[in-house]
Formats: structure tokens, C-alpha cells, sequence
């Protein structure tokens, strides 16, 4: 029934009214730009290009960020819509949460855009990052008339409520080298192509973020192209030149780069994209080229022994991790510290790939716990509490924070050895902030042993008592 209500207000989008020109400034990003008939904290940024003419449709993209903050996730839509002709709508108000609250305020946002903004139906487009991303599929999954995904940093949910089946959409996935859903994310390519997607992936050189102007650019002028070729868009022979060279230089610059696995992928989606408009023998012949060195082979033996490792890990953790966090055994943390230690060693191996896949699984570990912490009741989860605190200081020993944390929460608990015995792994690493141990709070009883003072001034720090 809710999907099928959100459908019926999804209808009305398209038949809401006419463009008016109060929500925008050509060529400028505005803020805070209001919902008609919708509560005041519901607002989103808005961008046109210098060209836009109301008297045209033009191809929306509607960018949700996992924190809500459009003002910011808009800006590295800005250069790609100004030259490739897209109108961007940012929402401050959709962020990570409630699907269901959420559908309802895309569903009041899309009927204010076509109510203010001259929009081509047939070229809506979703983005989002992380959560923002996972939200645009599943809102396209309902919508049925969403023309294209762009999914930052996530893919979806294989097997959720939400999970693509009909391929009624493209999608173009983008995701850092070092992003802890990167494995996610090629499964969600591997799935979508094989329901027939119309799907690609690029990759870029970062961890878990927003990917750069650049590469937002690459993934509207690719819309762009397939627009064309669908026939949704008139053929531009000037665009169309301007828009192969970039991509030729896009897949060359890997090739120059030595990055032959990717090179070839997007010499391959170069074929796909053109061969309607251009003579392709010529890069199937680069492929061939490619495909025939020893590096190509090597790196592509490299990324599939990758997979694999990388895969293992990630199951054992989706596995083991919660369940750890729920009993609260701090001794289960003896296997957390020999896991932690493994991927230590990958991150010091002299093979990059090891070194990227150890910093996906640490930024995979830290945002399991983190979502579980999120999760946690203070006061009648302190146990839980204790032990991912002290699993972050396996994880990320440099941070104080989780020392602090650790110190408070075994002092709450009655485990005055404990909370001595992190705040000298505290202090051992360098900490002097006494004013912070004066006020933290919940450490009374232990701020006036005679242990604790002792450790002060072991470390030559100032005492209370």
C-alpha cells in the first residue's frame, strides 16, 4: 500500500504546472530555495546553466546527500550541468533515515521542481551519495519513470525490499579505490548487468567521499551521449566530438598511467557509447593491444585475488562483528586485535592493491562499529558501549577520543583496573590535556584514587589531590 501510495503521488509530477522563475539564478547555485505547500525546514539548493531558457525542457538531476546538506553536494554538480546542459536540485531536507518519510518529501520536492522549473520528463535523474545513493535507487525501483541513477560511495541493498529487478533505468556507479563499499559496489555492477542494466562504473583515487567535479562531469556528459543514442536527446555533432574526445582522453590517460585493467573498461564503454555516432575498429584494437600485455594480465590476476581475499573478510566481519558488539565479552577483542594486526600487514605490503584493500576493511570495520554505536542505549547498553570503544582503540590507536570514552564508560561499569589501564595507554602515547581528564564526566570516584594521581604524576602531569 505505501508504495503504491507514493506511486500515485509520483503521477501528479508531471502534470503539476508550469516553470516560474523565482527558485533559480542562472548560472548560480541558490540555497535554502523553499517547498510550496510544505513544512519551512524543507528546502533544497537549486542550479541552472547560464543558457537556460524556460521555453525548453531540460534534464533535471536531483542529488541527495546522506546529511542533508545540498548546499555543499551541489557544487560538484556545477561545471558538469553548466556544460552539459542539466538543471540540479540538491535537497537540505532528504538525508539519511526513515525510507518511508523520506519517499514523501522527494514525492512534495519533485512536484515544487515541475511546478517551478521547465522539466524534460523522460530525463529524470537520481544521485546521492552513500545513504543518499542506496535512497535514489530504491526511490527509482518505485518510481518507474526515473530514466537514470548516478550512486556515489553505495550501491544497494542485493536481495532488499528495494533491490532493482525490471531494467527500467541506467546506472552509473562511481566509488574511490579505497572506499570500504567498494567490493559492494562491483557486486552491484556484476547484478545489475546481469539483469541487462544499461550500467558502468568508474573509479577514482579516494577513500569513502564525494567524487570530484571531474568525474561528476564524466558521468552527465556519459547521460548525455546515451540521451542521443536513445534518441531522447537531438544529435550534436560539435557535443558528440567534444564529448569522444574527453572520454578517448579519459581512457588514455590510464592507458599512459599504467592502469590497464581500467583502460580497458573504459575503452570498452567508450565502443559502447559511440558506435552509433563513430568508427570504433580503432579502439577495439586498442582493447586488443591491451588485453594482450602481460601487465593487463597481471593487474587483472592482482583485482581478482583481491575480490576474493577482500570478500572473505567482509563476510567474516558482517558475521562476527555484531554479535561480538551484543555479548560485550571484551575478551572476543583478542581475536579483533589479531584481525586489526592482519590488516596492519596488508597496509605495509609493497603491493598497492594490498595496501588499498587494508584501508577499505579498516574503513569497513569502523563503520560497522560506528553504525552499531549510533544504535546503543547509554543507560542500559554501557557493556556494548565499552567494548566498541576499546575496539576503536585497536582500530584507530592514534585518536584519544575512544581513550577517553573507554576510560569513562569501565569507570561507570565499576572496572576501575580497566579505566587505569587506558588512560596510561593514553597518556603513554603523549596526551597532556589534563583540563579534559579534570571535566570528564562519570570519572569522580576515579579521579580521586590515589592510582589515578599516581599516574599523573608518573607522566609528569598535574594532580587535584
Amino acid at each position: 500500500m505505501k508504495k503504491q501510495l507514493f506511486f500515485l503521488i509520483w503521477l501528479l509530477v508531471f502534470y503539476a504546472g508550469n516553470a516560474q522563475s523565482s527558485k533559480y539564478i542562472k548560472g548560480e547555485v541558490k540555497d535554502s530555495v523553499r517547498i510550496n505547500n510544505a513544512d519551512a525546514s524543507e528546502t533544497y539548493a537549486s542550479y541552472v546553466p547560464s543558457a537556460y531558457d524556460e521555453s525548453k525542457r531540460w534534464p533535471v538531476v536531483y542529488v541527495f546527500d546522506p546529511s542533508g546538506n545540498g548546499q555543499e553536494a551541489i557544487k560538484r554538480f556545477t561545471a558538469g550541468a553548466e556544460e552539459y546542459g542539466y538543471v540540479v536540485i540538491a535537497s537540505n531536507t532528504v538525508k539519511n533515515g526513515s525510507y518511508q518519510e523520506n519517499f514523501m518529501k522527494i514525492s512534495k520536492l519533485l512536484n515544487d521542481v515541475n511546478a517551478s522549473f521547465s522539466v524534460a520528463p523522460d530525463r529524470i535523474v537520481f544521485a546521492g551519495f552513500s545513504g543518499g545513493a542506496r535512497l535514489a535507487t530504491s526511490s527509482a525501483v518505485l518510481a518507474k519513470n526515473i530514466s537514470a541513477v548516478i550512486g556515489c560511495g553505495a550501491s544497494f541493498d542485493i536481495g532488499g525490499e528495494y533491490m532493482p529487478v525490471k531494467n527500467t533505468f541506467m546506472y552509473i556507479g562511481l566509488i574511490g579505490d579505497e572506499d570500504f563499499n567498494y567490493i559492494e559496489m562491483l557486486d552491484g555492477i556484476y547484478y545489475l548487468n546481469s539483469r541487462n542494466f544499461d550500467s558502468e562504473l568508474f573509479f577514482f583515487n579516494g577513500g569513502h567521499e564525494w567524487p570530484n567535479e571531474e568525474y561528476i562531469s564524466k558521468a552527465l556528459r556519459t547521460l548525455t551521449v546515451k540521451y542521443m543514442a536513445k534518441g531522447l536527446v537531438t544529435r550534436n555533432e560539435s557535443l558528440l566530438e567534444r564529448c569522444f574526445q574527453k572520454d578517448f582522453n579519459f581512457a588514455d590517460e590510464l592507458y599512459n598511467k599504467g592502469e590497464l585493467v581500467n583502460s580497458y573498461e573504459a575503452f570498452e564503454a567508450l565502443i559502447e557509447n559511440y558506435k552509433f555516432f563513430k568508427e570504433v575498429d580503432s579502439l577495439k584494437d586498442k582493447m586488443k593491444e591491451i588485453k594482450r600485455s602481460k601487465l593487463y594480465k597481471a593487474q587483472l590476476s592482482e583485482y581478482r585475488r583481491v575480490y576474493q581475499a577482500e570478500t572473505l573478510y567482509r563476510e567474516d566481519y558482517y558475521s562476527f562483528l555484531p554479535g561480538d558488539i551484543e555479548l560485550a565479552d571484551t575478551r572476543n577483542l583478542t581475536y579483533w586485535s589479531d584481525e586489526i594486526e592482519k590488516i596492519n600487514e596488508l597496509e605495509k605490503s609493497p603491493k598497492l592493491e594490498n595496501q588499498k584493500m587494508a584501508k577499505r576493511l579498516k574503513g569497513l570495520l569502523g563503520g560497522l562499529a560506528k553504525m552499531y554505536e549510533n544504535q546503543l542505549i547509554p543507560e542500559t547498553q554501557a557493556e556494548s558501549l565499552l567494548f566498541i570503544n576499546i575496539f576503536y582503540t585497536l582500530l584507530t590507536p592514534d585518536k584519544n577520543e575512544p581513550y577517553l570514552k573507554t576510560v569513562q564508560l569501565s569507570t561507570l561499569l565499576g572496572k576501575y583496573d580497566m579505566a587505569l589501564y587506558y588512560l596510561e595507554e593514553l597518556l603513554k602515547k603523549g596526551y597532556k590535556d589534563v583540563a579534559v581528564l579534570d571535566n570528564l564526566e562519570g570519572i569522580a570516584l576515579l579521579r580521586i584514587s590515589t592510582e589515578y594521581n599516581d599516574l599523573l604524576t608518573k607522566y609528569n602531569l598535574r594532580t587535584r589531590y
